[in-house]
Formats: C-alpha cells, sequence, structure tokens
C-alpha cells in the first residue's frame, strides 16, 4: 500500500503501533493526537451571535491537518480506545471530516476492549478486533453525537437514539459515564468527585492512591493532569473538602518541579467536615462550594447547575 494513514487516540497506543511492525508497514504514517474534551471547553460563543457557539476541542495535532493527511492518504485507520475521551476524539474526527467533504470510503476503525497501549507488540491487531467499514450512516451518527455533547445543555445528549449510538460499540457507556459525571441530584456531586472523596473516605490515603483509583476505574474519565486538578480543587476555597494536601500544583504546572511532585503526590488525604457531611448527604456539594467547570459544550458554574437523577433518567435544570 503507498500511502497508509494510522491515526491514534494518543501516544501509548501509538507506541504499541510502532513496536507492532509486523502489523503495520514501515511505509505508514502514525499520528497520536492528544486531546481533551471532558471537563475542558469544547465550544467558544461567537459574540456577535449569542445564540451561535463554535466547536473548539482542545485537539493537537489540529484538527485541518490530520484532515490534509487524510485526503492524501490511500487507507485511514483510527485506532480508538474504549475510554470516553477517545471515543468522543473519534466522533469529533468523524464529524469533521463529514462537515469537511472528506472521503470515508478507505476509512476503518479498530476499537477494542483493552486499550491499544497495553497491548503487547507481538499481538496482532487482527487478532484483537476486526475492524469497522466506515459508511455515511456513521459519520452522521457520529455528527449527530458530537452535536448533542457541544450543545448548550446536556438535553440532545440524553435524547441521543439507540441507532446512533449502536454504530459504535462503547458510545451507549460513554453517554451515561458522561452523564453520571453531571453533578447528582442527591449530593451535587459529579462521579469524579465522588471517587476522590469516596476513595479517601475508606481509608485515608495518598495522592498517588487516588491517580491509581482513576487509572483503575473501567471507565477511565480522567487523566492525570484532570485528576490534579481537581484534586488540588476539592482541597482548596473557603470550604475545602480535603484536608493534608501538600502544595497546590495543577493540570498545567504538575511536571514543572520534580520536588514539588513527589511532595504532592505522596500527601496523605482526609476529607475535611465538610467533605464528611457531603458524604453523608448531610450538605450539598454544589450549593456549598458552587461549581465552575465545562461538561461538554455546557457551562456548569455558580451555586445552582444542571443535575442529573441517575435513578428516574431526568435532567434537572439549573434554577431561575
Amino acid at each position: 500500500m503507498r500511502n497508509r494513514l494510522c491515526v491514534t487516540c494518543n501516544e501509548a497506543a501509538a507506541g504499541y503501533l510502532k513496536a507492532s511492525q509486523v502489523s503495520i508497514p514501515a511505509r505508514s504514517q502514525i499520528i497520536p493526537v492528544r486531546s481533551s474534551f471532558i471537563r475542558s471547553p469544547v465550544v467558544k460563543l461567537d459574540l456577535g451571535d449569542s445564540d451561535k457557539q463554535q466547536a473548539l476541542p482542545s485537539i493537537h495535532p489540529a484538527v485541518e491537518q490530520i484532515l490534509q493527511r487524510w485526503r492524501d492518504a490511500d487507507q485511514v485507520e483510527l485506532y480508538i480506545d474504549p475510554d470516553p475521551n477517545s471515543q468522543l476524539l473519534m466522533v469529533y474526527l468523524l464529524s469533521q471530516a463529514l462537515a469537511a467533504d472528506v472521503g470515508h470510503t478507505n476509512l476503518l476503525i479498530f476499537q477494542g476492549i483493552t486499550p491499544w497501549g497495553q497491548q503487547a507488540p507481538q499481538t496482532q491487531i487482527s487478532s484483537v478486533v476486526a475492524p469497522i467499514s466506515v459508511e455515511n450512516q456513521h459519520l452522521t451518527a457520529a455528527a449527530a453525537i458530537w452535536s448533542a455533547y457541544s450543545a448548550s445543555t446536556p438535553h440532545a445528549w440524553l435524547g441521543l437514539s439507540l441507532e446512533e449510538l449502536s454504530h459504535f460499540p462503547f458510545m451507549t457507556q460513554t453517554r451515561e459515564a458522561l452523564l453520571d459525571d453531571l453533578p447528582s441530584a442527591e449530593t451535587g456531586l459529579g462521579s469524579s468527585e465522588r471517587l476522590v472523596l469516596m476513595t479517601v473516605a475508606d481509608e485515608s490515603c495518598t495522592v498517588d492512591e487516588v491517580a491509581r483509583a482513576f487509572a483503575s476505574d473501567p471507565l477511565h474519565l480522567l487523566d492525570l493532569p484532570l485528576v490534579v486538578d481537581l484534586i488540588t480543587t476539592l482541597a482548596s476555597g473557603v470550604s475545602p473538602l480535603l484536608a493534608g494536601l501538600r502544595g497546590r500544583l495543577w493540570a498545567t504546572d504538575f511536571f514543572d518541579d520534580a520536588d514539588a511532585w513527589d511532595m504532592y503526590v505522596g500527601s496523605r488525604l482526609r476529607l475535611t467536615a465538610d467533605g464528611h457531611k457531603i458524604i453523608a448527604g448531610e450538605i450539598d456539594f454544589v450549593e456549598t462550594r458552587g461549581v465552575d467547570r465545562w461538561w461538554g459544550g455546557t457551562q456548569l458554574l455558580g451555586h445552582t447547575s444542571w443535575r442529573w437523577e441517575k435513578q428516574t433518567r431526568v435532567l434537572i435544570p439549573p434554577e431561575g
């Protein structure tokens, strides 16, 4: 094959492909994509028209560069992990290909149950999963899914049809995982805040142990930089929920100072009085601390926000 393009959802997946020289010919281009679609802005408001929003997720290389190489390739292969961020990357790329009228007849998607970066180099791709040959229905479904996620409210995400979701094996669990990361109707905690607090509540533990709880979570919603942001946020402010954190590092700087990181990651965390009360359901997370984060195209801000009632599958809009 003269020109084969392999686009992976992260560096680890690219590493597997590069090590698996039998499966991937030497002439192939392998492009790992770094992206952040969860708890990061994926839209920006067009100030000229408050009703319009423009997609702007954090992705590198830029989608225009990926699509140009896509146009030039004889065959394009997407290697996608089952975690929600990778699934969102997939539908974003497909939706942009549809919008740019990039051909899809040469496109294959490889999605395994196990992340590609965890495969042994000698493992043949064909023994892991059969590829999905992309058809127009996959592109239109991806566009609908991306449009729902980047909308200014979560309603369209909840309203995605089973037919739209069924084109991609892990998209239904992605929808459920992201709905669960909205503030809950009962406590105001998203699933990520809940995982931090419950991990610390079970037995006081280090930042490293909390990070490993996220890494071992089957849904793997947050990578390490976002876990660092979340832990620092929960340990800060006028009503901190965590005590014992040494230092205040963030996703943008936690790798800058090795000594600061060693002190931070070894911090032994415990719940504050408010942390215990929120876990017990005595006070509400959003009402007590407020919220300031993105959920797709929805900005959660202030002391009232969108909530998810999991048992009845009902979205509760902000008050006022």
